[in-house]
């Protein structure tokens, strides 16, 4: 989808089936040297996907640029929520 350019919305869902955890995924922000830091955990949250690695994806959260690690994602959608709630939303181009 980013290749054709249609928006790209990634759901980070709540903490279902089991609403008294409390995980939260880790978003971070890019350094001017390169590495990654913490800027926020969230969840119950909409991004969208703006670039796509291996190891990284590049989100916009509220107009700031920031990453996900896509393995941290995958274990949270794992442990803490489910993939009825946290995926990407499919956006189909009508005629």
């Amino acid at each position: 989808m980013l290749r054709r350019d249609v928006p790209v919305i990634l759901c980070i869902g709540n903490n279902l089936p089991r609403f008294w955890r409390k995980g939260k995924l880790t978003l971070y922000r890019r350094n001017s040297d390169g590495t990654m830091s913490v800027h926020t955990r969230t969840n119950a949250h909409f991004v969208t996907v703006t670039e796509l690695g291996d190891e990284w994806m590049g989100v916009s959260s509220w107009g700031k640029k920031l990453y996900v690690r896509r393995s941290e994602w995958e274990d949270y959608v794992k442990n803490y929520s489910c993939a009825a709630l946290s995926n990407i939303v499919y956006v189909k181009k009508t005629r």
